[in-house]
């Protein structure tokens, strides 16, 4: 019985996800249509104005109702930052297997870190130039965390694994 609430759950996210992206879509659309209407007929200026501020809150809601606009939503960060961006976020993984980025050896449970080098506006993240992922096994990963007895120098010049940096 699990497995089908799980089994439907999974198809409702689906669906879901499928339904907002299409709304978004379609109200995206309709902002640009609006937006061109507004800006090809001029006829007088309140008027165009008040379509043109009506279709860009609709570009902007479509934008934020897809799910992708949503997630970028989601790594927001302060809205004076402009420019490129690279992040680095850590997790644990258990029950995965994957190989070890340093020792090449096979691991069921490690360390993964996904690493994005974004284009922000506003602290919006509109572009990912690029993106990945490395694993890390236990060991490798507590070597590489600074949790050794004593760190050597390369490890005190490198930066921290959840930093932020601008460029």
């Amino acid at each position: 019985m699990a497995d089908d609430t799980s089994a439907l759950v999974t198809a409702a996210d689906a669906v879901s996800q499928l339904l907002y992206g299409l709304v978004g879509w379609a109200m995206i659309a309709m902002g640009v249509v609006g937006l061109l209407a507004a800006l090809l007929r001029p006829d007088r200026l309140t008027p165009a104005a008040t379509v043109a501020a009506l279709s860009l809150l609709f570009v902007a809601c479509g934008y934020f109702l897809r799910p992708a606009g949503r997630r970028r939503w989601d790594r927001r960060r302060s809205i004076s930052r402009f420019g490129r961006d690279r992040t680095v976020e850590e997790r644990i993984v258990r029950g995965e297997s994957h190989v070890c980025v340093d020792c090449d050896d096979r691991m069921d449970e490690g360390l993964v870190r996904r690493y994005r080098e974004e284009v922000l506006v506003a602290g919006v993240p509109v572009y990912t130039r690029s993106e990945g992922r490395n694993h890390y096994c236990p060991a490798c990963a507590a070597g590489e965390s600074g949790d050794r007895a004593a760190p050597t120098p390369q490890a005190a010049t490198e930066r921290p694994s959840t930093a932020t940096e601008r460029s």
